[in-house]
C-alpha cells in the first residue's frame, strides 16, 4: 500500500510537472506597437497593444505593429522581415507595417503563421486593411489586420494546407501533429509507464491467491489441431497514377497543386523563410 501511495504521489508530480511546461511555452512569443511614423494617438497605441497582447498569450507566437516614414532605404518587405527578425520571440508570428516611406502596407509571416495567413486568406485581410488605408485611417487599418488574423487562426489551418517557396521551388505540407520537445515526451513516457505500473499492481492484488500455491496441468488441458493451409495468387493488378507538376498559381488562388490551400514563401534575410503580402496606397 506504501509503494502504491509513493508511486501515485510521483504521477501527479510528473503530471505538474507537464503542465508548467506547458503553459511556459504558450508564454513564448512579444507583443509590440511601436509608432514611429506618429500616427496613432496614445489611446490608438493602447488599445492595438491590448489585443496584440491578448493573441499572443493565447497563442505564444509574436505580433508586432509598427508604423514608419523612413524605410532607410530599404523595401517594406524587407523592412518588416528584418524587424522580425530583430524584435520577435521565436518563430511562429507577424509584423503588420504601415510604410508611409514607400506608401505601402505590408503584412511579413514567419512559422506556423505562413499557414494560418495562406495567400488567399492574406488576400482577404489585406483588402479589408486597404479600405481603411485608402482613407487615412490608419489606426483601423492595423486594427482590421489584427483582427483579421485573430480570426482565421480561430478558424485554424484546414487540411492540404502547403507553403510554396519562391526561392527554392520547395513544397511543404502543414504537419497537424504538434511536435513535442525531449523533456515533455520523457515526462509523457514517465507518466505512461508509471500510470501501467499502477495498474499491474491493482491487477496483481486483486487477483493473487493467498494461503495456496494454484498450478494449472496445461498437458491434461490442452488440445492442439494443426491443419496444413496454403495460399495461392488468383490474379494480379497494377494501378497507376500520374502526379501533376507543381504549378505556382499565385497569391489568392485558394487552389494550387492537389487541390489545397498555398502560402507562397521566399528565403529572406538570414536565410529565414517569410510569406506575406502587401498593397501600395
Amino acid at each position: 500500500m506504501k509503494n502504491n501511495k509513493k508511486l501515485f504521489s510521483i504521477l501527479v508530480l510528473c503530471l505538474l510537472v507537464t503542465v508548467f511546461l506547458s503553459t511556459a511555452s504558450l508564454a513564448a512569443g512579444v507583443a509590440l506597437v511601436n509608432d514611429r511614423a506618429d500616427l496613432l494617438s496614445a489611446d490608438e497605441e493602447n488599445k492595438l497593444l491590448e489585443l496584440a497582447q491578448a493573441m499572443q498569450k493565447q497563442y505564444g507566437y509574436s505580433f508586432i505593429v509598427l508604423t514608419i516614414d523612413d524605410a532607410g532605404g530599404k523595401t517594406t518587405q524587407t523592412y518588416a522581415e528584418d524587424s522580425y527578425l530583430q524584435l520577435a520571440d521565436g518563430d511562429d508570428g507577424a509584423v503588420y507595417l504601415i510604410d508611409m516611406d514607400n506608401r505601402e502596407i505590408y503584412v511579413a509571416t514567419s512559422g506556423e503563421m505562413m499557414y494560418y495567413l495562406y495567400d488567399e486568406r492574406m488576400d482577404k485581410l489585406l483588402d479589408d486593411a486597404y479600405d481603411e488605408i485608402s482613407d487615412g485611417n490608419y489606426y483601423d487599418c492595423l486594427r482590421v489586420m489584427l483582427a483579421d488574423t485573430r480570426l482565421y487562426m480561430l478558424k485554424g489551418i484546414p487540411q492540404n494546407t502547403y507553403t510554396y517557396n519562391e526561392t527554392t521551388g520547395e513544397t511543404v505540407y502543414h504537419k497537424k501533429t504538434k511536435s513535442v520537445s525531449p523533456v515533455e515526451g520523457l515526462l509523457s513516457a514517465l507518466g505512461a509507464a508509471l500510470s501501467g505500473g499502477l495498474f499491474a499492481l491493482g491487477v496483481k492484488k486483486r487477483y493473487t491467491m493467498k494461503g495456496s500455491q494454484y498450478v494449472f496441468a496445461f498437458k491434461e488441458h490442452t488440445k492442439v489441431d494443426l491443419q496444413r493451409k496454403a495460399d495461392r495468387l488468383e490474379n494480379k493488378y497494377i494501378t497507376t497514377r500520374h502526379i501533376p507538376r507543381h504549378v505556382n498559381s499565385g497569391p489568392g488562388s485558394g487552389g494550387g497543386f492537389g487541390g489545397g490551400h498555398q502560402s507562397t514563401i521566399h528565403t529572406g534575410s538570414g536565410g529565414h523563410s517569410f510569406g506575406g503580402g502587401g498593397r501600395k496606397f
